[in-house]
Order: structure tokens, then sequence, then C-alpha cells
């Protein structure tokens, strides 16, 4: 059997070099991270921080606010600002963390920060430029509150201003980076991937090449991330998520706009470990919890079939990870026993499956010990759907010659669930049979399971 990605252990709540927080099921047990992200500061300190307090106010708290872009002020007429924060006249009020080492003021006070003795030594988590203000320099990989973080702090060379520029060392660290197990959730960037791919529902402002970095594209499509956010061109851009070679998740680029933009573009993106949307004009919540919107289509189970109503072997297995065939672009997260996927055909927005990963006919024969996970799974919907004011349905198809099994996920609104129990023993008894209520106090072991 081919090897499939997995999802690295959930040892810790917090994210070390192997990235254990990227497994999907480590978000189950806690509470999901919820992460402020935000183009260009360019010295904006007072108008970025009033925001981020009334977006705290009103929909937090949040843990931490990422900068990307360029940080410090274009002139000097925004320096008073920047030094107020670094100096302690006024409080940074979240955890914030930036790149970048050009722009007016910048030298100045990041060589002061850097000769302070707790910044001393190798420091991927940042360094600590005043109270909950830190500087990522040059590149790493660091964990944020089970995220897995990586970036490229700077920008490519033009040969003329030298500053604020990457080396070759900080790609070829990114490259050993990426050759590490675990899922990378955000990359982190100043200039985009290049524009000359997917240009067909881009702005004219982003299709321009200029100022699009084609090395940061070859990182990207090494690393892999979730989420790839870069400061882009003074304008907000969401391009269409796109699939990676010899992964099973896809990639979301991000590119957001200067502080203060009065361009108004909204982003509503929902995936099973991350629910991204842009607040106001520049910043964005990541809150990793949610799933995709997908639209309803047909939904039939006979499509598991072959033509001459034969079971499907494991090479030829829709739902075999193995398999060349499986559907990789809808698949979710992976844990150890179980994975969850779109449905191919859903019949409401949100419908999921949870398919062991082991060639099995159902769940119901699945090892005592995998179903831990399952429930984990079940509950993390569970919390997802009723946040959205919907209860969730869970049905599983089992006969004779089921080839492999797929526990179905329906969201149904809130109001309709009390009636759900009704339904089914009306549509049964029409069909000329009944359903046996189980106590739903059994354990584990004790419920009904076919040999």
């Amino acid at each position: 059997m081919a090897r499939r990605p997995r999802a690295p252990s959930s040892s810790s709540s917090l994210s070390s070099a192997t990235a254990p927080h990227s497994d999907p099921r480590a978000t189950m047990a806690t509470a999901p991270p919820r992460i402020l992200l935000c183009g260009d500061v360019l010295g904006c300190l007072n108008h970025l921080f009033k925001r981020v307090q009334s977006v705290n106010k009103s929909t937090g708290p949040f843990d931490a606010l990422l900068c990307v872009g360029q940080f410090f002020p274009d002139s000097a007429d925004g320096l008073d600002e920047v030094a107020d924060y670094i100096e302690g006249r006024s409080a940074v009020p979240i955890p914030t963390y930036f790149t970048g080492d050009y722009g007016v003021g910048a030298v100045r006070f990041l060589s002061a920060a850097s000769k302070l003795p707790s910044n001393r030594g190798f420091k991927t988590d940042g360094l600590e430029v005043c109270p909950n203000l830190f500087w990522l320099k040059g590149s790493g990989k660091f964990s944020l509150h089970g995220l897995t973080v990586v970036y490229l702090s700077g920008r490519q060379s033009s040969g003329a201003d030298e500053s604020g520029i990457y080396s070759e060392d900080d790609v070829g660290a990114l490259r050993a980076l990426a050759e590490e197990q675990g899922i990378v959730d955000l990359f982190l960037t100043y200039p985009g991937v290049s524009c000359g791919a997917d240009t067909s529902n881009t702005p004219p402002v982003v299709a321009d090449p200029s100022g699009c970095d084609p090395l940061v594209s070859e990182l990207a499509a090494e690393i892999k991330p979730r989420y790839h956010i870069a400061g882009t061109k003074g304008v907000f851009y969401a391009r269409e998520p796109y699939t990676n070679n010899e992964s099973l998740h896809v990639t979301r680029f991000l590119g957001l706009a200067a502080v203060g933009n009065k361009d108004k573009q909204l982003c509503a993106m929902k995936e099973v470990n991350a629910y991204i949307t842009l607040l106001g004009h520049y910043i964005t919540v990541v809150i990793y919890i949610c799933l995709p919107e997908i639209y309803s289509c047909d939904f039939s189970y006979s499509s598991i079939y072959d033509v001459n109503g034969r079971g499907r072997t494991e090479r030829s297995c829709w739902f075999c990870l193995s398999s060349p065939n499986v559907e990789s672009h809808l698949v979710l997260s992976i844990g150890e026993s179980y994975y969850c996927a779109l449905a191919k055909g859903p019949l409401v927005p949100n419908h999921v499956l949870l398919v062991p990963v082991d060639h099995c006919p159902n769940t119901l024969t699945m090892p005592l010990d995998t179903e831990t996970e399952l429930e984990k799974y079940k509950s993390a919907l569970n919390i997802y759907f009723k946040n959205q004011a919907k209860a969730v349905v869970f049905f599983e198809l089992i006969f004779p010659q089921s080839p492999h099994a797929n526990l179905q996920a329906i969201p149904i609104p809130l109001s309709k669930a009390s009636n759900v129990k009704r339904i089914f023993n009306l549509a049964s008894k029409k069909l000329g049979f009944e359903f046996a209520t189980l106590n739903p106090g059994l354990t584990l072991d004790a419920r009904p399971r076919f040999s």
C-alpha cells in the first residue's frame, strides 16, 4: 500500500519542529486558536491597535496578531507613533508578530532589540522589540497556540536598495524545513506568489507580474501550507484554493491590503481546521474549527459499486487513500484510524463523511480502540454545526456487500432536530421495518458490533 500522509501525534498542545498541532484531532479537545492577520502596517500603529482593541472587545478575545509586509513607516513623519510603543509610552494590546526590517526607523529600533540579552541565541519565534511586539527575523518555523507558522521575512533583492531583503541562507533554511514531517498551517511572506498562474479572477493590480516573486512561489510549492498569507499591492485578494503535489490538503492564498485601506472586499473561506473571514478593511480572523462551503448535488450510495454489481477491490476503492481513484481534493483531515472528507454528492451544504482509513465494510467492524477517535470527530462536527444553529444527523448504510464504510454527517436546522426520530420511524414503517433504539449511556465496548 502506498504511504499516506498522516496527521502528527498530539503529544503537546503546542507545536514544535515536528508540528504536532497539525493533527486535526488535537484541536477537537481544546479551544481553537484565534489569530488576527493584517497587511502592511506602514507605521500606523495607533490606527491598527485601535481597530484590534475594537475587534477584540466585540468578537474576541484573540490570541495574537500577525502582520505581513512593511511594518515601519515610509517617512520620518510616522516615527513618533512607532517610538511611543517601542519605548513604552503606549501599550501593544495583544501579542503581535511582524516580518521585515525595512522602512524608516527599522534599522534603529531593530538593531537595539537585537542587542537585548533576552534576544541572544537562535530564536525563530521572534525577537522581542517591546512587551507584546515580536520581530520575525530572516526565516523560520515556530509554534503559535498550536499552529505551525513558517515565515520568510524580507523582499527579493533588487540590486539597488539592499535593506530588508532575504538571504540565500533564509531560503535554504525554509527548503530544509519543507522536508520535515507535519503540515504547515500559515506561511507568511511579504511578496505574493508568481502572478502568472490562475489570473482569470485576479484584480488587474494583482495580476501585474511586477512585484511578484517566483522564488516565493517555489517555496510555497515545497512547503505546501494550508494558508499562504502575504502583503500584496495595496488590495485585498483571496485566490481560489489550489492543490499540492503529494499532499491531500489544498493551499489558500490570502493577500492583505495595507492598514487603513478603504477597499472593502470581504472574504469567507471555510475548511475543517480553519475559518477565515475579513474584519473591516484589512484584518482577518483565523478560527480553527470550521468546514468548507459546498453546494448540493445528487447523492447516491449505489455509486460505490462497479457496473457489474461487484464490490470494489481495495486498489480501485474510491475511499481508500492509497487508491489512485481517491478524490483527494475532498479530504479535509486525516487521523490515525479515520479521515474526514466532503461528500462528493452532498445532500446539503457542509455534508461530510467520516471514513475509516483501513479498507473495511462498516464502522461496527472497526477495532474497539478506534471508537474514541471517531467520537472526537463527531464531537467536533457537533460543536461546529451548533455554532451555526444546526444539529447533525449521523447515519451509515450497511449492507452485505458494503465495500468501504462511510459514516454520513448531515447538518439540519436546530428547529427541525426534535422531529428527526419521528420522521425516521414513520419512514421505516412505510418500508416495513422498525428501528431499535440503543441506550445512549452504553459504554463503547458494550455497543453492538459485527464480527
